[in-house]
């Protein structure tokens, strides 16, 4: 039984490791929100035996916080506008919050705490930019949509693309899909 040709070219692809890709579908930032979402709930919950001096007023807090971003993390999606204005708010507020605290409490608390607040509303941070983006995204219909060079030119650059357009002629390639090197006036490679 013989081998197809493909499956022989990629044997290897099966054994590497494979890892998502942020952007998938264009313009869409959802699942980097997800993971900073569900690093920073960990990280709350981690971290909160080292409140020990305010940890009866802030445990509710970061049960409740950290179950509503695991919760928003597991329902985003990029048909969703709703959860992506949600993800946003919460990456806002959480950003503030724990920013917040990390500052008020930077002198009566150990460095440990102040760490663990400051990488919190960092990833908050992070995830509201890229929550925002996604958001501003759907809003525009442009989740999933390629670039458009002419997009946002006037009529001289389109025309200057679309005259571009027409000189593109496809190039051969070898099997490998290196192009081949051109011969010179004496006909050596």
């Amino acid at each position: 039984m013989g081998i197809h040709r493909n499956e022989k070219e990629n044997w290897l692809y099966k054994y590497r490791p494979h890892y998502p890709r942020f952007e998938q579908i264009p313009h869409y930032y959802g699942d980097v929100v997800r993971m900073l979402f569900l690093v920073a709930a960990v990280v709350m919950l981690g971290g909160a035996p080292f409140y020990a001096d305010m940890l009866k007023q802030q445990l509710p807090f970061l049960i409740v916080g950290a179950a509503v971003m695991v919760m928003l993390a597991a329902t985003t999606n990029p048909w969703s506008v709703m959860v992506m204005r949600l993800n946003a708010v919460v990456s806002g507020v959480g950003a503030v919050v724990f920013e917040y605290w990390a500052l008020t409490n930077y002198q009566t608390g150990s460095p440990i705490e102040f760490a663990l607040r400051q990488v919190i509303a960092l990833m908050c941070v992070f995830a509201f930019y890229f929550a925002l983006k996604t958001l501003r995204s759907m809003l525009m219909g442009t989740v999933g949509k390629e670039a458009d060079l002419t997009e946002f030119g006037d009529s001289k650059t389109k025309e200057a693309v679309e005259g571009l357009e027409e000189f593109s002629e496809p190039v051969a390639e070898d099997g490998l899909g290196h192009v081949p090197a051109l011969e010179d006036d004496t006909g050596n490679d």
